[in-house]
């Protein structure tokens, strides 16, 4: 289990240089709608890592089997998922994608859902059919991705 506890500092670190980063940039706070979607989608993903590494870690203290552990913070992930960042990215990307001034493309937009619609499919598919570790890790570390591609579209790209 010491995985998850390595994957769950990846998170807090990705959120806290975020935070360091936004807060003392050097530049005005004011952030234009485009940057403040990437940091609620960079914090939202960063927060369901952290959520299900600290799930697995407390289930596994407790002497909970293995399998139930992984098959229950695989349906974490994949309720958060689905109930949080997907249902965001779709509102908020076509938005910005129909907006000109805007630095969001059709690509990305389709790699954005496709990042979260792999992770849907692998946690899903381990909530439902396994119950083993490799495809909860592999989700994680799938929006883990997906927060420091968000993170460099911040420090990279101004709208």
């Amino acid at each position: 289990m010491d995985s998850f506890t390595q994957i769950a500092e990846l998170a807090l670190a990705l959120a806290g240089f975020a935070g360091v980063a936004s807060a003392f940039g050097g530049r005005e706070r004011l952030y234009e709608p485009v940057e403040r979607m990437r940091l609620v989608s960079l914090f939202t993903a960063a927060g369901i890592v952290l959520a299900a590494s600290a799930f697995v870690d407390t289930m596994a203290s407790a002497g909970v089997s293995g399998e139930l552990i992984f098959r229950s913070a695989s349906a974490l992930v994949f309720v958060a998922t689905a109930a949080t960042l997907l249902p965001f990215n779709l509102r908020n990307g076509v938005q910005f994608v129909r907006d000109p001034s805007s630095s969001t493309t059709p690509w990305v937009l389709t790699l954005a859902i496709g990042n979260n619609a792999a992770v849907l499919i692998l946690v899903g598919g381990n909530a439902a059919l396994e119950g083993v570790a490799w495809p909860l890790i592999g989700g994680l570390y799938l929006l883990l991705m997906y927060g420091l591609w968000m993170f460099t579209r911040i420090l990279t790209l101004r709208n």
